[in-house]
């Protein structure tokens, strides 16, 4: 693939961190309330954070992309930019399913847990303080556990 298709999916790096890596796949929500990201990044400073963000990397195009295709560019953009270590990726509301299918194509070399969470209401910490439910999944490279 082109590296114009590869930057069209970017997982920007929030923190410096080097005990492992998080990917939060989440959208810009339509409210004043921070983004799930850069929430974790104000917490998890000894974590490399990337977020990304589906619906604004789509919007700068004109093209359908199917999902499996957009899951690919993001694993492979985090790979290239992963510290080394644990991967974790977190999928916040719809975007579990990407979340998912990035999880699995990381898998194939990583150990990889997976969290996904939805808010009942405004997300006002990490955990939405006991307002959302959440799956937890982990991905071993040789499976699924």
């Amino acid at each position: 693939m082109d590296q114009a298709v590869r930057s069209a999916f970017p997982t920007p790096r929030l923190t410096q961190g080097g005990a492992g890596s998080v990917q939060a796949a989440d959208f810009q929500p339509f409210s004043t309330t921070r983004r799930l990201g850069k929430l974790l990044a104000d917490r998890l400073d000894d974590l490399a954070i990337h977020q990304l963000d589906p619906a604004a990397d789509l919007a700068r195009g004109t093209d359908y992309v199917p999902l499996d295709r957009i899951a690919a560019e993001y694993a492979e953009s985090f790979t290239a930019a992963a510290a080394a270590g644990p991967v974790t990726v977190i999928g916040f509301c719809s975007a579990a399913p990407l979340a998912l299918r990035i999880a699995d194509r990381l898998a194939a070399e990583n150990d990889v847990a997976v969290l996904l969470a939805r808010s009942q209401g405004r997300l006002a910490g990490v955990a939405g303080q006991g307002r959302s439910a959440s799956i937890v999944v982990h991905c071993a490279a040789a499976g699924r556990r």
